[in-house]
Formats: structure tokens, C-alpha cells, sequence
């Protein structure tokens, strides 16, 4: 004897159904977690007790580990990405302990992982002219444009 489902039963089961497979398929990716993924966890985990930490001696060993950590991070990204190249230039910014660059989708995660990602505002210095360089009639019309006292 077969059992007849109403339509709406069957939409119900299928919604089910898929919600289940769905979650499957994201726990069998999140299985498969890269190099990269494993760093930026820790990376944010350290981060987390750096900032809240009192203890300055603690907190100088956060400091030295999340360095560390840091550049694996960009050595395992590099690595993924099949980079060799910049490997090369990498192991000479360890040696010298320079760091020519900000990590700032790491630093600002959660401004880049946001519904409407990236800055509001950003604040700069502006850029500082030497104004006896500047022609007489530059200088002249830059001064009219920047007067606080000329109302707008």
C-alpha cells in the first residue's frame, strides 16, 4: 500500500532535504582546511589574548609569536598560490627582519568581512609642498581657494 504526501508535506521534506545536504557539503569543506586557514585562525586567536593581556612579559612573547606566525602565513599563502618567486624575495625580508608590507585584510578582518566591506573614512597626512617652489600665480590661487576667511 502506498502512502500519498500532500504537496505541501513534499516541499517541506524537500526544503529538509536540501538544508541537510547543504550543511553536509559545508562540513566536508570545512574538513579540508588549508595551511593558510590554520595561521589565520591562530593568528586571530593570538591576537584576541595579545590585546587583552596585561602582563607586559606575556605579552612581549604574544608579540614575538604572532610575528612568527605572520610570516608563515605569507610563506603557506605564497606556497598555496605557487609563488616561487616571491619566496625568494621573502626569505631576504626574513633575514633582514623587514616588513615592506601591512596585512590589512588580516589586521581589519572584520571591516573586510562585513556586509559592506572596507573603510568609512580614511585619514591621512596630506602631502607637504615646499610653497617657495611653487610659481607666484600657483601659490596665489591656492591661497584664494584655501582662505578660511572667504565664505563658500
Amino acid at each position: 500500500m502506498k502512502k500519498k504526501y500532500s504537496h505541501r508535506r513534499k516541499l517541506r521534506l524537500k526544503k529538509k532535504i536540501d538544508k541537510i545536504a547543504k550543511e553536509s557539503a559545508t562540513e566536508q569543506v570545512s574538513l579540508v582546511e588549508s595551511e593558510s586557514e590554520k595561521k589565520i585562525k591562530k593568528l586571530r586567536s593570538l591576537q584576541k589574548r595579545y590585546f587583552n593581556e596585561q602582563n607586559i612579559n606575556i605579552k612581549k612573547d604574544l608579540r614575538t609569536e604572532i610575528d612568527n606566525i605572520e610570516w608563515k602565513l605569507i610563506e603557506v599563502t605564497l606556497i598555496e598560490q605557487n609563488h616561487k618567486d616571491a619566496l625568494e624575495k621573502l626569505e631576504n625580508y626574513k633575514k633582514t627582519k623587514a616588513k615592506p608590507f601591512f596585512l590589512w585584510k588580516l589586521y581589519f578582518a572584520e571591516v573586510f568581512q562585513r556586509e559592506n566591506p572596507g573603510f568609512d573614512v580614511v585619514i591621512a597626512n596630506p602631502p607637504y609642498v615646499d610653497i617657495k617652489q611653487l610659481p607666484n600665480e600657483l601659490v596665489r590661487i591656492l591661497f584664494n581657494f584655501l582662505n578660511p576667511h572667504k565664505c563658500i
